[in-house]
């Protein structure tokens, strides 16, 4: 038995039950709300998160890569500081890891001095008692002349012969990722940094006869350059201002080894300068 009985408040009775239409389904899709870029999230849609939280989530997103370019922009900055007019800091600095070095930039400096410039490195030496017979003493030898041989080697140089070019140098060194993050352990940043610096000084002032150029290489590129041929740092300011681009590269480059294309694109960079 039952009865039922409806009127214009919408409600119905019937077996001994009661129900009100609300006019809602029992899902949650109606209570989503759009994120404002033509549809719903996944997350929104899951249930996980709400609109509002998934705005929150991707406002700190976008937050931290603003905070990250803004860091990138400061460090660019602070390089370029540096190299326009050099830093009081960034000098202090060399000078101490000058201090470390300077036995070793006086011993470094007598290598140089003692380097001797050739017109040719090698070359056929004739009238020599031993080595290959030389074909344009084959008479010599049957006479009985014994200096019919001649050899590859080094001669003598002839006093008053000065080196007319300056030997060419590069130096290729490691600004990767792994020497910024891996200093602390194991100090290699700072090793390299204290090597450059001892070169730069063994090297200041002997510019008729070598000259050098200083590359980096990273994950991002296999020549970096810091000090270009023709151009050496001529000043103490001049030369902190090389280490610390080295070190500043060292410090926000991308991670990978270019070891072998840097090797070889710095040998083809001394090969094609005349």
């Amino acid at each position: 038995e039952g009865s039922g009985s409806g009127g214009s408040n919408g409600a119905g009775t019937g077996g001994g039950g009661s129900g009100a239409r609300s006019g809602k389904g029992g899902g949650e899709g109606g209570d989503l709300k759009s994120d404002g870029k033509g549809g719903y999230t996944d997350s929104a849609l899951s249930g996980d998160k709400t609109a509002e939280e998934e705005l929150e989530a991707q406002a700190k997103a976008l937050e931290d890569k603003a905070k990250q370019i803004s860091d990138r922009l400061n460090t660019n900055e602070k390089l370029r500081e540096i190299s326009r007019g050099g830093d009081v800091r960034t000098l202090g600095s060399y000078d101490e890891m000058l201090r470390g070095v300077a036995r070793q930039v006086q011993e470094l400096r007598i290598v140089f001095d003692a380097t001797e410039a050739k017109e040719k490195e090698r070359e056929w030496m004739a009238n020599q008692t031993s080595g290959d017979l030389d074909d344009n003493k084959l008479i010599d030898g049957v006479t009985g002349e014994r200096l019919i041989y001649r050899r590859r080697g080094t001669p003598d140089k002839p006093m008053g012969l000065f080196q007319r070019k300056p030997k060419r140098l590069i130096f290729v060194v490691d600004v990767s990722a792994s020497m910024s993050r891996f200093n602390a352990e194991d100090g290699r940043l700072d090793r390299m940094a204290q090597t450059v610096v001892m070169v730069l000084e063994a090297l200041n002032g002997r510019d008729h006869k070598f000259e050098y150029a200083i590359v980096g290489h990273s994950g991002a590129s296999e020549a970096i350059p810091f000090v270009d041929f023709g151009r050496p740092p001529t000043t103490k300011i001049e030369r902190s201002r090389v280490v610390s681009e080295i070190v500043g590269s060292a410090n926000m480059a991308a991670s990978g080894d270019m070891t072998i294309e840097a090797t070889e694109a710095a040998i083809k960079a001394v090969a094609q300068k005349d």
